[in-house]
């Protein structure tokens, strides 16, 4: 793995991946769309002078209201055919599980997974920027409150993002950080 900010280069060797056990991996179906990654060694963030630091999780049964920063290389638009160069930022606005429920009916499930839209701008992830991180500050510090997941098209009118509600697998990360140490 390697990324790069402001012509500094990082890379990580030696990774192993942990996907969830149920997860199907169809479109649409991403009910358990999580996984780990387990570095080789630990990430070394005084490399960065302070740009880049730790993202911490969120407590238990937490609840996400208000605005999540997304962020990712994804394409910039939906009909394109070039992954960003350069890291894409934008502020959304979680919106009510029944605005969720009414735009993707019985795919949508409210107990592992929240959507979010800027309507007004059109921002939002696309393809290419699964994975990456929703986050919000909670009690001065910045949390993963979700993790890129699925939607329909990028930007669409009453077609939200949709992320997985990170503080509903606490256990299941916990329980892998323990077997995988």
């Amino acid at each position: 793995m390697q990324a790069q900010l402001n012509n500094i280069v990082f890379r990580q060797q030696g990774m192993k991946g942990f996907r969830h056990e149920n997860f199907f991996g169809r479109y649409g179906h991403q009910k358990f769309d999580i996984g780990l990654l387990k570095l080789k060694q630990p990430f070394d963030f005084e490399k960065s002078n302070g740009r880049i630091g730790a993202i911490c999780l969120p407590p238990k049964n937490y609840n996400v209201s208000g605005l999540v920063s997304i962020s990712g290389f994804g394409y910039r638009k939906e009909d394109g055919n070039m992954l960003a160069p350069v890291l894409q930022v934008a502020t959304m606005t979680v919106l009510p599980n029944s605005t969720c429920d009414k735009a993707y009916g019985q795919r949508f499930h409210p107990e592992t997974m929240f959507c979010a839209a800027d309507f007004v701008k059109g921002q939002d992830s696309c393809k290419g920027d699964s994975g990456g991180p929703a986050i919000q500050m909670h009690r001065g510090r910045v949390v993963l409150a979700g993790i890129v997941s699925w939607g329909e098209g990028c930007g669409r009118k009453g077609r939200p993002g949709v992320y997985t509600r990170v503080s509903e697998y606490l256990d299941w990360i916990d329980a892998h950080r323990r077997l995988h140490r």
